[in-house]
């Protein structure tokens, strides 16, 4: 064999050895390769898995939200009512306090205008009542005078009814003695 034979030979087992070498580390590289995309799979399929479930999870907590939204809205909302309410009877209370209060003062100044006009009334019955008893007074004492003046008057009549008859009579016997000559008269 020629020196380049054996070179060629040479090289060619060792080109075998670096052959079965490179077979045994590229077949152990596929091996753990193999294995690590198998663990791969694994750890994809189990996060795919979480990930439905948190997907799951989130679209419930979602639903959850929204049901407790949608019921806090409808106590907010029932509460506002009820408060509208509230506001709207005491609202009603105020005006009919003010009705109520308004009321009361008008009767009060009805009251006190009753009670003045009572006094005003009781003042004029008083007032009446006194001019009565004077006018009474008054009348007994013009009727006590009226008596008076009458008794006087019948007391006048009678003394010129005497003395008109003693004038008359005194007249007639004057008359008849001036009928009489005297002897002392010619």
């Amino acid at each position: 064999m020629s020196t380049a034979g054996k070179v060629l030979s040479g090289l060619t087992i060792l080109l075998a050895m670096v052959w079965v070498v490179l077979t045994s580390a590229i077949t152990e590289f596929n091996r753990s390769g193999t294995r690590a995309v198998e663990k791969a799979k694994t750890e994809l399929a189990a996060a795919e898995e979480a990930y439905a479930k948190l997907l799951v999870d989130l679209q419930k907590t979602k639903d959850d939200t929204d049901t407790q939204q949608v019921k806090t809205l409808s106590e907010v909302t029932s509460l506002r009512e009820s408060q509208a309410d509230k506001e709207k009877e005491r609202a009603q209370a105020l005006q009919l306090s003010s009705r109520m209060k308004l009321q009361v003062e008008g009767a009060d100044a009805g009251l006190k205008a009753a009670e003045t006009l009572d006094k005003e009334r009781l003042e004029e019955r008083e007032a009446e009542t006194k001019a009565k008893e004077e006018a009474k007074a008054l009348v007994a004492k013009l009727m006590t005078e009226n008596d008076e003046y009458l008794n006087r008057l019948a007391e006048l009549r009678d003394q010129f009814a005497k003395t008109l008859q003693a004038n008359k009579a005194l007249t007639e016997r004057l008359s008849k003695s001036a009928s009489v000559p005297t002897a002392s008269h010619p």
